[in-house]
């Protein structure tokens, strides 16, 4: 729909988006979401454990958050502020280093009868909640502009 509208609406949705990021304050209607369950299975037997929810949110939010990780992932790519070890945190970027990695180091101990020691993390649920101030403080340590910080974590308050 919005790929497909005229340049009067882009116009007005580009003025939104800059008021939105001057501002740092967002629509009271962008705080709100659908959450559906999807379920993990075919039965569902009444156990909300059986299910993934998902949380549905406005078009516009979308493409507003996307806008803004697209540009800070372009700025990440180009100049070398994050880790090299954030393997998934940028475009073009995957786990299939890590777990190459991983996998010669098992077989060198393996073949070399070495101990090796593994630590697993599940991080099913890492995305779940953030804590604004530590958010807040990363985004202010890579040195985000103040307005673009504001924006960001203005998204999650409320």
């Amino acid at each position: 729909m919005l790929k497909h509208t005229g340049i009067t609406c882009i116009k007005a949705i580009t003025t939104l988006f800059n008021r939105c990021l001057t501002s740092s304050q967002i629509s009271k209607q962008w705080k709100h979401s659908r959450i559906y369950s999807i379920l993990k299975y075919n039965t569902f037997n009444s156990d909300l454990s059986l299910t993934h929810p998902i949380s549905l949110i406005k078009h516009i939010q979308k493409v507003y958050t996307k806008i803004i990780t697209t540009r800070i992932s372009t700025v990440f790519s180009q100049h070398p502020i994050l880790s090299p070890y954030n393997y998934v945190a940028l475009p073009n970027n995957s786990t299939s280093i890590p777990i190459h990695t991983l996998n010669n180091l098992i077989e060198d101990a393996s073949c070399n009868n070495k101990p090796i020691w593994l630590l697993s993390q599940d991080m099913s649920k890492a995305y779940d909640s953030v804590n604004l101030t530590l958010l807040q403080k990363s985004l202010q340590r890579l040195a985000l502009p103040h307005s673009i910080i504001n924006a960001i974590t203005n998204i999650f308050r409320d």
